[in-house]
């Protein structure tokens, strides 16, 4: 019970030894019983009190160790606000993937993502541990060998952004750090229907995710799409591959949106067979460059 000046006085308790603490909840009290059967007895006293709105009693207290969040130590991961956005940058604080959380039970083990690009410097020492070089393979080369040529730093890019090797102590992370990689290079020359169609199936057993950053001209004036050689093969994946389940496409939405270009008018990033992604920047507005259209979600 509760006094004018504030204070607490309680009546009707057996002689003992009691622990009394204030819970967050205004105008509940917390007393402990030596024993559940005193608990019990107590709850059931006080409930019938007609000052009582209302008792809990709470049987064995279980003491519990939370767990830290996984925070990688990849040095330049403070950077990277896109995965986790603290207002670095003058950016807005939770603006971000919404993904680090997940890195508690997964990162990625296990999946296979091919970057569909320009090449991949599977050297590199964030990428070598992820690089598979039996799911890789160079289109515009005719050979297994996807590294890239002068100039040619695209899918690098791209391959770290989705699965950089985390917690390694070295440069980033990507989005899945455990996920690995396979380099399938493409779109560093002129390209033919049945070399896309060839690319974007290559090895869809193994590699589960094709990751694609490239597209028609982005100059608001094009419409272009897959061929019907590669709308074929990307029919047949999305049924087959993946062992059943179907290959995943992730397709770049568009970066022309200076020249008031839609991702509407890309027939691959518009593909029934693809999730098209559009980008914002750190205060979760879209980005200048970042196309609209009714298939980004």
């Amino acid at each position: 019970m509760t006094a004018s000046d504030g204070s607490y006085s309680f009546t009707g308790l057996a002689a003992g030894t009691y622990t009394v603490a204030l819970v967050p909840q205004a105008g509940w009290q917390q007393t402990s019983p030596s024993t559940t059967t005193a608990a019990q007895a107590r709850s059931t006293t006080w409930y019938s009190a007609p000052t009582v709105a209302a008792t809990d009693p709470a049987y064995a207290p279980v003491d519990r160790q939370q767990q830290k969040r996984f925070v990688p130590n990849d040095p330049l991961f403070s950077q990277q606000w896109h995965l986790q956005n603290t207002g670095q940058q003058a950016g807005t604080a939770g603006e971000d993937a919404r993904l680090t959380t997940a890195w508690d039970t997964v990162k990625g083990t296990g999946v296979v993502i091919g970057v569909v690009d320009d090449g991949l410097q599977y050297t590199h020492p964030d990428l070598a541990p992820a690089y598979r070089a039996d799911l890789s393979y160079d289109f515009n080369g005719n050979d297994a060998d996807p590294l890239p040529g002068t100039g040619d730093d695209h899918g690098t890019s791209a391959a770290g952004v989705a699965a950089a090797r985390g917690n390694n102590g070295a440069g980033v992370s990507g989005a899945a750090p455990g996920a690995s990689l396979a380099g399938i290079r493409l779109i560093s020359a002129v390209t033919t229907d049945q070399q896309e169609a060839n690319g974007l199936t290559y090895k869809p057993q193994n590699i589960s995710i094709y990751s694609n950053s490239w597209g028609p001209n982005d100059d608001g004036l094009t419409l272009e799409g897959p061929g019907p050689l590669t709308r074929a093969a990307m029919s047949n994946a999305v049924q087959t591959g993946r062992g059943g389940l179907g290959s995943i496409y992730v397709w770049a939405a568009g970066n022309g949106l200076d020249a008031n270009d839609n991702s509407n008018y890309d027939g691959y990033a518009n593909s029934r067979y693809t999730i098209a992604v559009a980008a914002v920047d750190n205060r979760g507005k879209q980005s200048w460059y970042s196309e609209p259209g009714a298939n980004i979600l």
